[in-house]
């Protein structure tokens, strides 16, 4: 043992020497101790991506639920999320880890949110449905809006497909921006990062669901962000997106709406150059000005 209580077992986990690993567990070496960190040797196997030792661990029934000291609180469930090591993070999810516990750092990821963002397809699909899918971090963010923010749209689909809403709103660390904004949703991510297969999944989601009977929630293309006062249309008209305008004009999306500075879609689209954009959300205007003025006449 060294000044961190860090065993043989655990240099050995570390360094992915399974001849050692086995050597000192047939020893008796225990593979339950825990180091100043609060670590046990299946950690140390996990950071390193070690996987035939990590199953060696788990066969001696090494725990799999304790919590270290570090910052975050990992479990081997947690790190394994976190570190993108979906294999072990799928055989602890059946070995009946606990699911839901969260890092208690600033974010507050729980398994299924940090493997959102690490594009865990295969874990996604097998535990999205046991879970909440619409639990929020510290920062308001579910695990879609996170999924979207790292333009993964496996895991996006998952999601829609499990529940997930994609009209709630987090503070999200949006392109460009020193500090989380409030107020963006995972359509307002997906068109202002110009994932474009993202914003097709969602915008297909919300015409399925438009004309859906029982629907719990709808997507409403005219809410505004509830910092700024933006819409998706004004993002994705900004962007020059053309087919994303034109999809969300046929959704009902109104290109006269406007942010808290006063700008509405068409005069983003403008300020950006994109000519044949602001023609496009003019001809729209005009046909709803002139529907208003015939239904009032």
């Amino acid at each position: 043992v060294d000044e961190g209580e860090k065993t043989v077992l655990m240099w050995a986990a570390e360094l992915g020497d399974l001849k050692m690993v086995n050597f000192l567990l047939g020893k008796g070496a225990d593979p339950n101790k825990l180091d100043k960190t609060g670590k046990n040797a299946l950690f140390f196997s996990i950071r390193e991506g070690h996987k035939d030792i990590f199953d060696t661990l788990l066969e001696q029934g090494v725990s799999i639920d304790l919590r270290d000291k570090s910052l975050e609180g990992y479990t081997p469930l947690l790190l394994a999320c976190a570190e993108g090591r979906e294999e072990m993070a799928i055989e602890l999810a059946h070995r009946g880890a606990d699911l839901n516990k969260a890092t208690l750092d600033e974010d507050g990821h729980n398994s299924l949110m940090l493997a959102a963002m690490n594009n865990m397809v295969e874990f996604c699909g097998l535990v999205s449905s046991k879970m909440d899918v619409n639990l929020r971090d510290k920062f308001g963010c579910t695990a879609l809006l996170l999924a979207t923010g790292r333009n993964n749209p496996d895991i996006v689909s998952i999601l829609l497909g499990s529940g997930a809403n994609p009209a709630l709103e987090g503070r999200y660390h949006m392109t460009g921006m020193e500090r989380p904004i409030g107020g963006y949703n995972a359509m307002t991510v997906a068109v202002q990062n110009g994932y474009e297969s993202i914003s097709a999944i969602l915008l297909n989601w919300a015409c399925q669901f438009s004309i859906a009977e029982g629907v719990i929630f709808t997507y409403d293309f005219n809410a505004p962000n509830s910092e700024d006062g933006s819409t998706p249309l004004m993002w994705a008209s900004s962007q020059g997106d053309y087919s994303i305008v034109r999809n969300f004009l046929a959704m009902g999306a109104d290109p006269l709406h406007r942010d808290k500075e006063g700008d509405n879609a068409i005069e983003k689209a403008k300020a950006k150059g994109h000519r044949s954009i602001a023609l496009l959300l003019e001809s729209y205007a005009e046909q709803k000005i002139t529907l208003t003025r015939a239904f009032h006449w």
